[in-house]
């Protein structure tokens, strides 16, 4: 008698959560997400031939060579791709060769450059420091940018070397291999801009009332079982 109340008052109950809990979608927690887009432009200056443009080139130097040349490395990302709920944001930048140390870089934010006609004559002088960053003995470089955004519409920089002379990958040794087999690797080797946001974790009514239904019915049994027990 008791059992069968049991059961009528829990379909009483998950009836009701049907009805009002199903149009209803629950958020249980946040998970961090990150989307990639590639640089939209990118160049070097040379001091030695400081009339040149370097522009179209698949490789962005950076450096000095022997004290007799001068390398600026220019990367340009847009800030328009910016997503909800934005925890992070990060230039990654791969140099195309291992260091045997860490090496230390300069970077600065500038004013606007065109890629197709920017030399060491014309480069932007107008820059502000951003802070020393340490490229890894892999080549890879990472520089947070999240605080000089500033509702801007991008973000210009420029990199210096004072110890070495390297090259990093450009834009355009990744849109030059696009229909590669290995356009994956291309890919990851690309100036790009990393954006890290939070993503709220949704579970729908259906879900909801589903995993309360496993957990009403676990319940019976375990209270049935304990009564059959208890009676014998």
């Amino acid at each position: 008698m008791f059992y069968n109340l049991i059961k009528k008052l829990l379909s009483l109950i998950l009836i009701i959560l049907f009805i009002l809990v199903i149009p209803i979608n629950f958020v249980v927690g946040a998970e961090l997400l990150t989307k990639r887009f590639l640089a939209v432009k990118d160049t070097y200056v040379r001091s030695k031939y400081e009339g040149d443009n370097y522009g179209d080139m698949e490789s962005v130097y950076c450096g000095t060579r022997d004290n007799k040349s001068v390398y600026y490395a220019y990367f340009c990302f847009s800030l328009l791709t910016e997503p909800a709920n934005t925890v992070k944001v990060t230039i990654e930048l791969h140099a195309t060769k291992e260091f045997a140390n860490e090496t230390e870089v300069l970077v600065y934010s500038t004013v606007d450059w065109d890629e197709y006609s920017v030399s060491y004559l014309t480069c932007p002088r107008n820059i502000e420091s951003l802070g020393d960053y340490e490229m890894e003995k892999d080549g890879n470089l990472s520089i947070d940018v999240t605080k000089y955004l500033d509702n801007a519409s991008f973000i210009s920089i420029m990199i210096k070397c004072e110890e070495t002379r390297f090259k990093f990958y450009s834009r355009e040794y990744y849109l030059n291999n696009e229909d590669s087999e290995d356009v994956k690797e291309y890919a990851e080797a690309a100036p790009k801009i990393v954006w890290t946001y939070s993503e709220p974790v949704v579970i729908d009514g259906y879900s909801f009332i589903f995993i309360y239904a496993i957990i009403g019915i676990c319940g019976v049994l375990v209270w049935k079982r304990r009564r059959t027990i208890k009676n014998k």
